[in-house]
């Protein structure tokens, strides 16, 4: 990755995402492409801007992190993916 690294944020709560959002945005390697809670909204929005790295959490709204990593690599093999997740079952983590 050369340049601008572009970024879209799925987290569980607006607060995160713009908690996030800022402290990104304040990097100038950074460009945050968008954000959102609902998991549905943000496979379209993954498809449509092309990031290069999506950071999500795994509890959200209409499918879980899980799903939504599944579907958007299928979309395009080459996307990041970072997971920032309050979920800390170390059961659940590596079954993933």
């Amino acid at each position: 990755m050369n340049g601008v690294v572009k970024l879209f944020l799925l987290q569980d709560s607006a607060e995160s995402c713009n908690l996030l959002s800022g402290e990104l945005k304040t990097e100038e390697e950074f460009l945050v492409l968008g954000s959102t809670t609902d998991a549905i909204s943000a496979i379209s929005e993954i498809a449509e801007k092309k990031p290069d790295i999506l950071i999500t959490e795994l509890v959200l709204k209409g499918y879980d992190g899980l799903s939504v990593i599944d579907k958007v690599k299928s979309m395009d093999k080459n996307l990041r993916v970072i997971v920032l997740s309050a979920l800390c079952s170390e059961d659940a983590i590596k079954s993933s």
